[in-house]
């Protein structure tokens, strides 16, 4: 990082502003409880991924929502992580309501598989995640959900989406109702172009250089590809 680049210099700033001050007053919590809503018998991985890389970026609890067959690969990855397996089961809404008001933010899709009968909850847990205004980052299988049914996160300004070519192909498809070829170095109109139809809300292209924009006219940022399920959870401590 050198003074040639000042506006990496004033991203800097910005994220030393976000990263709270450690002090004995504090309590385990208020530095940042975050939910993860993904996990099936399949993919495992990433849901911890999401989980860990949020801790190392300062959160002081996260908590793994995941599908009961997934819930003791999860636990056994890390003890650091909460771990409720719960997430295919029918009381499942009856413990997401308990527990989702105590969260700061929210991070859908990694791990969660494309199930279509989990579609309809997903949209559920969508709505209750608007409904108490909780930042909200979408990835992975949860961009799938989204391709499927835009209409469920149109508008919400504290929703993240953050997919890479091939995601955000699929996404011009349904927004745009247009066939782009994915491409790692995307036109940074047609992403802005997108977050617009959208309501506004903020996208990061994953790609060789990474674009985010929610659609305005300000430049858009620019940032160096990084391990996607770690980036999105780093996405979502410095949005807090």
């Amino acid at each position: 990082m050198t003074s040639e680049n000042p506006r990496q210099l004033e991203l800097v700033q910005v994220v030393k502003k976000v990263v709270p001050q450690l002090s004995n007053a504090l309590r385990k919590g208020q530095c940042g409880r975050i939910g993860v809503f993904g996990g099936c018998v399949i993919y495992t991985g990433a849901p911890y991924f999401s989980g860990i890389s949020a801790l190392k970026c300062g959160a002081d609890l996260v908590h793994i929502i995941c599908e009961k067959e997934a819930g003791q690969v999860i636990k056994s990855y890390s003890p650091e992580l909460i771990v409720h397996p719960i997430l295919d089961t029918e009381y499942a809404l009856e413990e997401i309501d308990k527990w989702l008001p105590s969260f700061h933010g929210v991070i859908l899709g990694p791990g969660l598989g494309r199930n279509q009968s989990m579609s309809a909850r997903i949209s559920l847990i969508i709505e209750r995640v608007k409904a108490l205004s909780i930042p909200l980052v979408i990835d992975a299988d949860g961009l799938w959900h989204i391709t499927n049914s835009p209409g469920v996160i149109k508008g919400y300004k504290k929703a993240v989406l953050t997919p890479n070519a091939v995601e955000f192909s699929r996404l011009v498809k349904s927004v745009l109702k247009r066939d782009v070829t994915p491409n790692v170095r995307p036109d940074p109109v047609l992403v802005g172009e997108v977050a617009r139809a959208l309501g506004g809300i903020t996208l990061v292209h994953k790609g060789e250089i990474d674009i985010i924009t929610d659609g305005t006219l300000r430049k858009c940022a620019l940032m160096t590809a990084v391990h996607d399920d770690a980036e999105d959870r780093e996405i979502y401590c410095l949005a807090l």
